[in-house]
């Protein structure tokens, strides 16, 4: 299994899954209406996860400043995938940043961690 990098874009957020360094994280916007396009490469990759021999302990970090409605619904598929490589028996932590004051973003996390049943550490930053 090899590291996926993408850099962001307008419409897109940086994705770091780095077995080597063992950094598994999005970071940006996400407004593309394609989300599928972008979004099922991550799902497939974290699917991945389940059978490889990787670290026990594997920690996703999310910092999205904004997505879009045809977002969301790639989000909850990837944080089900990411429940189910939980639940093959890797230690799995789901990291959520938010910018502080940012209501709208920390709903949005509690609910993708409800529906997806994994647990998010909210982190708020400036």
């Amino acid at each position: 299994m090899e590291s996926l990098l993408i850099t962001a874009t307008d419409e897109s957020p940086a994705v770091e899954f780095n077995l080597e360094k063992n950094i598994f994280s999005i970071k940006g916007r996400s407004l593309s209406e394609d989300a599928y396009a972008f979004y099922s490469k991550l799902i497939h990759w974290i699917d991945g996860l389940k059978n490889a021999s990787v670290s026990n302990s594997i920690e996703f970090h999310i910092h999205l400043e904004y997505f879009n409605t045809a977002a969301s619904k790639m989000l909850l598929d990837l944080i089900q995938k990411i429940a189910e490589v939980k639940a093959s028996g890797k230690n799995v932590t789901v990291l959520w940043y938010h910018f502080e004051g940012d209501v709208d973003m920390v709903e949005a996390a509690e609910e993708l961690s409800e529906l997806g049943e994994i647990p998010f550490t909210l982190i708020p930053v400036k």
